[in-house]
């Protein structure tokens, strides 16, 4: 059977709560900066789209995803097997 310590229970509360994060951490008012946006090479294969910046709102009970429409005109069908991020 497992030993149990029983001195931090017994020992009433003091008010002292133990320090559980680096308080410079929540100090540090640091914005994040975006790098200016490089856009990629053109792929071998395949088509390009640059997604963003778009703005994320409050979260809600049942939020999951963000959906994002970028009209693509193209007078065939296009059957997407794969992307990358």
């Amino acid at each position: 059977m497992a030993e149990v310590d029983l001195q931090h229970v017994s020992k009433p509360y003091d008010g002292n709560i133990p320090a559980v994060v680096d308080v410079s951490l929540l100090n540090d008012e640091t914005r994040y900066e975006p790098p200016e946006f490089q856009p990629l090479d053109p792929p071998e294969q395949g088509i390009q789209f640059h997604l963003g910046p778009f703005d994320v709102w409050p979260a809600q009970v049942h939020d999951r995803e963000f959906l994002y429409y970028e009209p693509y005109r193209t007078t065939e069908d296009l059957y997407v097997s794969g992307y990358e991020i």
